[in-house]
């Protein structure tokens, strides 16, 4: 195993916390297999889907969903060390959900679901690693049922923009099309809330920027 993989794995979130002779243990153990895609290139699919875990070496991927009208909607970028398809491997679905692409010149390390799954078993850190990154994600589908579930159009932009603001900061760069996409609201419906938002001095909006101002604002609306 070349020391480029092993510097990259410290950094991956099944192998948090190991110490480096555990690490090229478990790595000697399963076929890290390592592919490069260029600008455009779909990386996973439906078409390709598999049951295995791709890792982000370098570059940038986009995942997107295809909407029933066959245009596609951009839900995420994925940068160096995100991660995609762990779900799939305790899924008994025949198909991936998204389609994933790179949208620069990518390197993409893929785990077999089979390896991950022996991996998991063997290891403690590794299986608590797991269960750990898939509770993050439990949590974060959970707020996402509660933006959907808001009383009003405006309940769920406030319950998103509170839930990105814990998670990245008062600054969140999303475009209009993927944030509409995202709370499910039509474009006029989300435009006219975010006036409404700006003029109670909550958020102020810049082009792809919305800067929050007062979150305790969002959640007193809530209330």
């Amino acid at each position: 195993m070349n020391s480029e993989i092993i510097s990259f794995a410290k950094e991956l979130f099944p192998f948090k916390n190991m110490k480096e002779k555990n690490l090229q243990s478990v790595l000697s153990e399963i076929d890290a297999s390592v592919c490069s895609f260029q600008k455009g290139e779909t990386v996973f699919s439906k078409e390709s889907y598999r049951k295995t875990v791709g890792f982000i070496m370098d570059g940038e991927c986009e995942v997107e969903r295809e909407r029933a009208d066959g245009d596609c909607i951009s839900l995420n970028t994925l940068g160096k060390y995100a991660s995609f398809g762990i779900l799939s491997v305790f899924s008994k679905e025949a198909e991936f959900p998204t389609v994933i692409k790179a949208v620069k010149a990518s390197r993409v390390m893929f785990i077999s679901g089979d390896d991950m799954i022996a991996i998991i078993k063997k290891y403690p850190t590794v299986s608590m690693n797991v269960i750990t990154f898939l509770s993050g994600r439990i949590a974060f589908l959970n707020k996402k049922v509660e933006t959907f579930s808001g009383k009003s159009t405006v309940d769920k932009l406030a319950t998103y923009l509170l839930t990105k603001y814990k998670e990245l900061g008062n600054e969140i760069t999303v475009t209009r099309t993927k944030l509409s996409a995202e709370i499910g609201v039509g474009r006029a419906s989300l435009y006219r809330d975010l006036d409404c938002l700006e003029s109670k001095g909550v958020i102020r909006t810049e082009q792809k920027k919305i800067i929050i101002i007062c979150p305790e604002g969002l959640e007193r609306m809530l209330k």
